[in-house]
Order: C-alpha cells, then sequence, then structure tokens
C-alpha cells in the first residue's frame, strides 16, 4: 500500500497540471469549445493550483529521499484529506455561484498543504535521525512513528 500513496501526489500534480492548462486556455480563448469560466475556476487554475502543484513537488521530493521509503499511516490519511479537499475545490469551481464555497476552502486547502509538508519533513528527520549510527530513537518510537504505514 506504501507504493499507491508515494504515486498519489504525483498523479494529482498531473491532474492539476491539466486542469491549470485547462483554465488558461479557456480563460485565454473565451469561444473555446466547452469552456466554462467563472471566478472561482479562474482563480483555481491560476493561482491556488499552481501553488500547490509546488507544494506536491515539494512532498514528492522529501519522500522521494526519504530512507526507508514509506508513507506513516498519519502521513497517507493527510494526503488522502488534502485530495478530498482538491476534489471539493475543483468540483465546486464549474458553479457560476460557487465563489463561497472557494472562500472557504482556498485557505482550508493552502494551510493544509503546508501541515502536509511539515509533517512529511518532520518524519522524515526523525527516520533520517533514528537511522544514523548515533540515533537515539528506541523500538517504541519506531513503531510510533510508522503506525502501520509499511503493508
Amino acid at each position: 500500500m506504501t507504493r499507491f500513496w508515494l504515486w498519489v501526489q504525483p498523479a494529482l500534480a498531473v491532474v492539476l497540471l491539466a486542469h491549470i492548462v485547462y483554465t488558461l486556455v479557456a480563460f485565454a480563448w473565451p469561444d473555446f469549445p466547452g469552456s466554462f469560466v467563472s471566478i472561482q475556476f479562474v482563480v483555481d487554475g491560476a493561482f491556488v493550483l499552481p501553488g500547490l502543484v509546488i507544494s506536491l513537488a515539494v512532498n514528492q521530493a522529501i519522500l522521494m529521499f526519504r530512507k526507508p521509503r514509506v508513507v506513516t499511516r498519519t502521513e497517507a490519511i493527510m494526503i488522502g484529506i488534502l485530495v478530498a479537499i482538491v476534489a471539493a475545490l475543483i468540483g465546486t469551481s464549474f458553479a457560476e455561484d460557487a465563489i463561497v464555497a472557494g472562500l472557504f476552502l482556498w485557505p482550508v486547502l493552502i494551510l493544509f498543504a503546508i501541515a502536509v509538508t511539515i509533517v512529511l519533513g518532520v518524519t522524515s528527520a526523525r527516520l533520517a535521525r533514528a537511522a544514523s549510527p548515533q540515533g537515539t530513537a528506541d523500538d517504541a518510537e519506531m513503531d510510533e512513528l510508522f503506525a502501520g504505514g509499511e503493508d
């Protein structure tokens, strides 16, 4: 199951990049077939989602340089919540009067993305410290850290 969580963020980034390109094309070319542009749609595609793609890239770099390359249960839950927030944000961006949803979800998404990055960084630092020759982590701390992350 760890392999799935290692590839969720890059897959989400690819979907977000497609959404960003579609937003920019639809905004620049109003006669684009099937284009619908609401205020939330434009703000999502031009400002919020590009920042999230950068955050996902940083998160993935943290995970790829981690030894051992695992995702803890807490991290998996947080990444899952992040995907759900993105799905809610994109799902509501197609409604013309959904700016209120965006006003609520934008700061939630940004703060949660920051929290995910912090948790990934702290866990990676703990794993690196535990793997070092002078590591101070005992078995109980490592079991708590992984908390079922290795499937």
